[in-house]
């Protein structure tokens, strides 16, 4: 019988030789890790050597798309990016929808994987069974938008990521594009592609994907399409794309400013960056990646003042209203909108480096950093200050060379006290605050994550920025999404309340699923109406994956199988040194915030103030709930024994990690 849903080839690329490769992937390797994602941290496993500098060419690049991308399956075209990070050092992902997946699949691949470094800069190109890398001497010096034309102009109907400026310099905190409107690549995916002179990755397909059973599929997607459709809260989005969560962000929670020490004014934020000044000031063409029916990205125009007829593209941008907006203070909705097309072209990470910006200023009044250190500037929340340090980011010169190096190099540059104004985990800034917000999924995962402060897999799998949800709820998700009863015995207990440590568990666990399916935009905008399908959640993904491929499955087999790249996750990044001492909760969570103009703590999802000691407690439940040594928070070797991971837990303990 073909399986479907799978090409079962990883191309391989080496870009120090030249040398260029296909292999196929076992059958014994998919059911063990489904696919995207899944296979993707395997083959990491032994690509990425323990200790190595995330900028030599030993730090490989791994692309993955899962079984159900290229299919007709409602938002089935995420990739993951798994790499070194040049930020923190950390194994982790970096993931985007768009249509570079879905053309990477049809030209014949499941998976990419880049080694080495090339003298020269070179891009690759991808066309079904031509794979070449070609010169790109022309391209070197160009920006992400210039790059990408010029690519399409040479390569009709092709997919592009690409980085600018900031990437050649190897800025670590620096991102990647897709096709010019989707970040890919947190923690410097930019600076890896430029350290290994690779200015791009181009890819067309024309092969399609086999389906088992189209039939099955269309009658599961149906529903799920139908009320897609249906569904008011659609419209909103297709209106305001991602400016439909501005409530959320602004009055259920509280946009953060002045470096984490209080929420810009409610009124002022609308007035300024709200969704109706979005409206007037923005000419709108909506984005959407392939089988999305919401379509929350921009294409935009500013219509009239400064800038006016500036044309770019965002993805997320309430989130860039809230990071320069609120966090930099910088004015306007055309300011804010200036500076996306800055970094978006440059490829500097706009989330990285307003944060360090925002730091950077509060280190500047507090008297650490002085006008010798700034180059004779005067740093203040405002939009000179931001684009002029935005800009020695790009270039990796004056101060912004010291910024560029993200948390953990800027405090070991900077020194005198610095890191007590620093607010990060794992040296990666936090784009949830938990005071506004009360500890949820969302800001638990930001501490326990694999990549550090900004959410990743699960925090986004959950209702995020709400205040008032009944346990009920809650209660319904987990049953949903597959988990156990004796899990939810524990999770609900008292059963008027929910532990976030142990729920986040499972949160991951789902999440960690629909990226190794393919599955992508987990924020409830389409995961919503799998939830409510006929046969619901994790259910519906189960005989949608069957339909697809025309193998077995359960929501059992599922479960064990997203556990089990959790736990290979986590092994990862214990190599590399990272355990409990890394999942630290910002010591400024622990002191109070101006939310609102009242004096706001920390509070669990109902309403009770946390010390650290009580989210220390919430740590334990985690770890136990993952199955994993309490204290160090690591798996132990009975718990990779127990998920089918005995040869790695034989190379770890003979290598003396365990």
């Amino acid at each position: 019988m073909e399986i479907g849903g799978y090409t079962r080839n990883i191309l391989y690329v080496d870009l120090s030789t030249g040398n260029i490769k296909t292999e196929k992937v076992s059958l014994d390797l998919i059911k063990k890790f489904l696919g995207g994602y899944g296979i993707s941290v395997r083959l990491a496993y032994d690509l990425i050597k323990p200790g190595i500098d995330p900028l030599s060419p030993d730090n490989p690049i791994i692309i993955g798309t899962g079984p159900l991308t290229g299919t007709p399956v409602i938002g089935a075209g995420k990739i993951q990016a798994i790499y070194k990070y040049a930020l923190n050092g950390a194994i982790a992902h970096g993931s985007g929808g768009g249509e570079f997946g879905v053309k990477l699949k049809w030209a014949g691949y499941d998976h990419l994987v880049i080694t080495g470094a090339s003298e020269k800069p070179v891009y690759l190109y991808i066309s079904n069974d031509e794979v070449e890398l070609k010169d790109a001497s022309h391209l070197w010096g160009r920006d992400t938008y210039e790059t990408s034309d010029i690519l399409y102009g040479e390569h009709e109907g092709s997919s592009v990521i690409t980085y600018g400026m900031a990437g050649e310099k190897l800025v670590k905190t620096t991102i990647c594009f897709m096709d010019k409107c989707t970040p890919i690549g947190k923690g410097g995916m930019a600076a890896i592609m430029g350290s290994k002179r690779l200015k791009a990755i181009v890819v067309k397909g024309t092969k399609g994907i086999h389906i088992v059973d189209p039939e099955r599929l269309k009658e599961i997607m149906l529903p799920i399409v139908e009320a897609c459709k249906k569904d008011p809260a659609r419209e909103k989005t297709i209106q305001l794309g991602t400016m439909a969560g501005f409530e959320g962000w602004v009055t259920i929670a509280g946009s953060t400013r002045k470096n984490y020490r209080e929420t810009i004014p409610v009124e002022e934020a609308y007035q300024l960056y709200g969704p109706e000044v979005y409206l007037k000031t923005l000419k709108i063409k909506r984005i959407a990646c392939p089988n999305c029916l919401v379509a929350c990205k921009d294409h935009i125009q500013i219509k009239e003042g400064e800038f006016a007829g500036l044309e770019t593209y965002v993805s997320s941008i309430y989130g860039r209203m809230q990071n320069l907006g609120a966090r930099c203070n910088v004015g306007s909705i055309n300011r804010v909108v200036k500076l996306i097309d800055f970094c978006n072209r440059t490829s500097v990470c706009l989330h990285n480096t307003s944060a360090l910006i925002e730091w950077a200023v509060d280190l500047y009044k507090q008297g650490i950093l002085t006008k010798e250190d700034t180059g004779g500037l005067e740093l203040d929340w405002n939009y000179e200050t931001t684009a002029t340090l935005l800009e020695q980011i790009a270039k990796n010169e004056g101060l912004g060379a010291i910024l560029g190096k993200g948390f953990y190099g800027a405090i070991k540059a900077i020194g005198r006290g610095c890191e007590k104004y620093a607010v990060h985990v794992k040296g990666l800034e936090t784009l949830f605050d938990a005071r506004t917000t009360r500890l949820t999924v969302s800001e638990f995962y930001e501490v326990v994550g694999p990549r550090g402060g900004h959410i990743g897999l699960g925090g986004l799998t959950f209702p995020y920025l709400t205040r008032d949800l009944p346990t009920s709820y809650f209660r319904q998700w987990a049953e949903s999404w597959g988990v156990p009863r004796d899990a939810m015995e524990r999770i609900f207990s008292p059963p008027s309340k929910w532990n976030v440590g142990r729920l986040t568990v499972w949160a991951d666990i789902r999440a960690t699923i629909e990226s190794a399916l393919g599955i992508g935009c987990t924020r409830g905008r389409l995961s919503k109406y799998y939830e409510k399908a006929p046969n619901g959640g994790m259910r519906t993904y189960v005989e949608i994956y069957k339909a697809v491929t025309g193998l077995d499955a359960t929501v059992d087999y599922f479960i064990e199988v997203g556990d089990r790249i959790c736990d290979l996750v986590r092994v990862l990044n214990m190599r590399e040194g990272f355990d409990r001492k890394d999942d630290r909760f910002p010591d400024v969570w622990f002191k109070p915030i101006l939310r609102h103009g009242k004096e706001t703590w920390l509070e669990d999802y109902f309403g009770n103030r946390l010390t650290r000691e009580d989210c220390e407690k919430l740590l334990d439940d985690y770890y136990d709930e993952r199955g994993w040594d309490i204290k160090r928070g690591v798996p132990t070797k009975e718990k990779l024994i127990k998920n089918g991971l005995e040869d790695i837990a034989e190379d770890l303990e003979r290598k003396g990690f365990l």
